[in-house]
């Protein structure tokens, strides 16, 4: 597993780096290869001397220990602070915010965090923790990370995932991990969200989960992902990127059902929160076959011809630079590979205000089903289709709004009679403008 942390972690050739947590003395050598300096902390006075003693001859290394008090740094000491197996050991809550609040001090501004922890799955976690060993939730994680703060900083998370490792012969253990950068404390929302999970908050994904299904946030739910993984020559063994992954619903259908691997991405860490808790709780078969991560997918970096299958379900519409998107896609999948895509489009029809002023909002990037294709199609993909789904898309959301409305009285229960009204009306809104070609759904497969 070393070598693929090594490679997540934020860019540290020539940095100064904080390492909290001796796992490894081989691990302290890689980074002190690349590094300007180390300082690592071991949890005991043991665990420090026997890696000082493994790594004497490295010039660029200092330790301390827990033990001996001297955790306290100056201000803007560092420019990468990792946290690796750190806060298994500290059962105290409060203690573990602490040390995040301080590492905000230490680090510069802009500086990176990285933690990496054991993770449990909420059925193996007591409502109160008696035992140090046992493993927090990467949600707990998360919001420990978000709610830490320092001198007007706070951390913003903006990749992480979860690592599934070999404890022995036959034990798997959960591994979590996320990447995060000091910033200036000027969140609107007051907990360090980014924009996408401003706009997709806990509560709203459960109530589009109320329409479309549990696990789905998207058109159709399992129906639609049943019919279009039909035909996309999945097989066990394959691997298959999920952009815009969601709570994870088609990653968990394509594992279970057809065997795949599925590397699931999305940008909110409220998605990925809620699909990590699911899959603790999955079978052993399915959870050694899913990873997510948080990610923006504009961003994301992957090797070259490396998957068999890259998915998308109505989320590229949210990307501005879909060229740029796309050509990156092209390169990751194999030679032969699939690309398969379904997303909210522009019709034909001429634009109603009311239609445009939706668009405006939603902040999307929305293109029309042959420019969509067009785009395919210059990057260099082959075998390219691109079909309006118009009539199919107005079928569907008739009858899921019709499905959702008798729910009336046990959704305002939870909610209130106001959110129902507005999701009422956005979905009633949306039926005209596809009767009348404004906006439609496209499905698109392409080959490279």
């Amino acid at each position: 597993m070393a070598n693929e942390i090594l490679s997540y972690l934020p860019c540290y050739k020539g940095k100064r780096i904080l390492e909290l947590g001796l796992t490894s003395s081989n691990f302290t050598e890689s980074l002190a290869q690349e590094a300007n300096h180390v300082t690592s902390v071991g949890v005991s006075q043991r665990n420090t001397d026997g890696a000082k003693n493994h790594n004497n001859h490295l010039k660029n290394v200092t330790y301390a220990s827990v033990a001996d008090g001297k955790l306290n740094f100056p201000a803007s000491s560092f420019d990468v602070i990792i946290s690796n197996t750190f806060f298994n050991d500290i059962n105290n809550e409060n203690e573990v915010l602490k040390i995040m609040e301080d590492s905000l001090t230490w680090l510069v501004p802009g500086g990176s965090y990285f933690l990496l922890e054991p993770s449990a799955s909420l059925n193996q976690v007591p409502a109160k923790r008696t035992d140090v060993f046992t493993p927090r939730t990467h949600t707990q994680y998360c919001h420990l990370i978000l709610r830490a703060r320092s001198c007007k900083s706070n951390f913003h998370i903006y990749k992480g995932k979860n690592f599934l490792t070999l404890t022995d012969a036959s034990k798997r253990q959960n591994h979590v991990c996320f990447v995060a950068q000091k910033e200036q404390n000027t969140e609107l929302d007051g907990v360090g969200l980014a924009e996408m999970d401003i706009r997709y908050s806990q509560a709203f994904i459960h109530k589009l989960e109320w329409i479309f299904g549990h696990t789905w946030v998207s058109t159709g739910g399992e129906a639609t992902t049943r019919e279009f993984c039909g035909t996309l020559g999945l097989k066990p063994g394959l691997k298959v990127l999920d952009v815009g992954c969601g709570t994870g619903g088609s990653a968990f259908f394509m594992a279970r059902h057809y065997g795949v691997q599925v590397h699931g991405v999305d940008i909110s860490t409220n998605m990925i929160n809620i699909a990590l808790e699911r899959l603790g709780h999955g079978e052993s078969r399915v959870r050694s076959r899913i990873q997510f991560e948080i990610q923006d997918i504009s961003d994301a970096e992957y090797k070259d011809d490396s998957y068999d299958v890259i998915y998308s379900r109505d989320c590229i519409l949210h990307i501005q630079d879909k060229v740029k998107l796309f050509t990156k896609i092209h390169r990751w999948l194999k030679p032969g590979g699939l690309l398969f895509s379904t997303d909210y489009c522009r019709g034909a029809g001429q634009s109603s205000k009311e239609y445009l002023e939706y668009e405006k909002k939603s902040s999307s990037a929305f293109e029309t089903v042959a420019s969509y294709g067009s785009i395919l199609k210059e990057i260099g993909f082959k075998d390219v289709e691109a079909k309006d789904l118009a009539e199919r898309f107005y079928a569907i959301q008739k009858e899921e709004l019709e499905a959702f409305i008798p729910t009336k009285e046990a959704f305002i229960q939870e909610y209130s009679l106001q959110e129902f009204e507005d999701l009422v009306k956005i979905a009633s809104n949306k039926l005209p403008w596809v009767k009348t070609q404004q906006f439609t759904w496209g499905a698109f497969s392409a080959r490279k």
